[in-house]
């Protein structure tokens, strides 16, 4: 007997870090190997994967949970998803040396809140009201701001006479879309600019695509990662079962027996080696543990 038939695994095209987690990873690499001896920190984790924090920390780059707890001639890197400018004030109050490692994309919504709030606009950020980003991008604002995440939200709002609209860059766009036509139900006056990162739409996208050819989706990524849940939910929707890991060892191999293709899709804050290493992991499952109908007797 020799079970030979093996799992089909489609890796996503848009897998590993993307572009403003890269960059944020080498600076932060690149700082540590520049300034060695001085304390460096991020305030907070400087990406959403607990592998990449942890081997960041090998490396000595400590986490701050507050700007309170910067020490003076330490190096502090803000993290990929920004910060309030109240907080780097803070920061520098303290006596700390900044490096900024926001993503570009997250840094020109600050800017836009910046620019329309001081004009008098309300601000909506569609987005996550407990996600560090959106948090950072809320302290942009000089009047009125406000985060929501649902289309039942937008009743509740006040009768703003001039509206701005932004999102975090991480949002799923099809709830995008459902709040920015509730919102311009409610409001007249409203300036919508689309702040959502394209290649975080595109991951979002494959996974209908990849649906049509597969039996099953593992989604990799730290389960404090807000694009990686919304990737798991699109994946669930799509009524394929569906497996949320942060490393190759949570795969159970009695979850995929009998499963012919598997699709894997990955945060934009997971790092490839985690990736390959999964992949790896499901193809030897397969081999063990393929159903006695798959079996080819030799």
């Amino acid at each position: 007997m020799s079970i030979i038939e093996n799992v089909r695994v489609k890796l996503a095209k848009s897998t590993g870090f993307c572009i403003g987690v890269k960059r944020a990873v080498e600076l932060v690499l690149r700082i540590a190997d520049e300034h060695r001896g001085k304390k460096i920190f991020t305030l907070g984790p400087l990406i959403h994967n607990p592998q990449t924090i942890a081997m960041l920390e090998e490396k000595g780059i400590g986490v701050l949970r507050s700007p309170d707890e910067a020490e003076p001639n330490s190096i502090v890197v803000i993290r990929s998803h920004g910060a309030r400018p109240q907080d780097i004030e803070k920061l520098i109050s303290r006596g700390a040396e900044i490096f900024d490692a926001t993503c570009p994309k997250v840094a020109l919504v600050h800017k836009i809140v910046k620019k329309f709030s001081s004009q008098g606009y309300a601000t909506i950020v569609i987005g996550d009201p407990d996600h560090a980003e959106v948090i950072g991008i809320m302290g942009e604002a000089v009047g009125d701001v406000v985060a929501v995440n649902s289309p039942d939200e937008i009743d509740k709002l006040p009768n703003w006479n001039k509206v701005l609209v932004v999102a975090q860059t991480t949002m799923d766009y099809r709830t995008f879309d459902r709040i920015v036509a509730k919102i311009k139900e409610k409001y007249k006056n409203v300036i919508v600019r689309n702040t959502l990162c394209s290649e975080t739409s595109f991951r979002q996208d494959e996974v209908e695509k990849l649906s049509e050819d597969c039996d099953a989706f593992v989604v990799v990524g730290g389960r404090n990662s807000a694009n990686t849940k919304r990737l798991d939910k699109l994946a669930s929707e799509t009524g394929k079962p569906t497996f949320w890991v942060e490393t190759a060892a949570e795969l159970k191999p009695e979850d995929f027996a009998g499963i012919d293709c598997v699709a894997v899709v990955a945060g934009a804050s997971t790092p490839h080696w985690i990736i390959d290493n999964v992949v790896d992991r499901l193809e030897a499952i397969n081999r063990k543990f393929a159903p006695p109908w798959k079996w080819h007797w030799v």
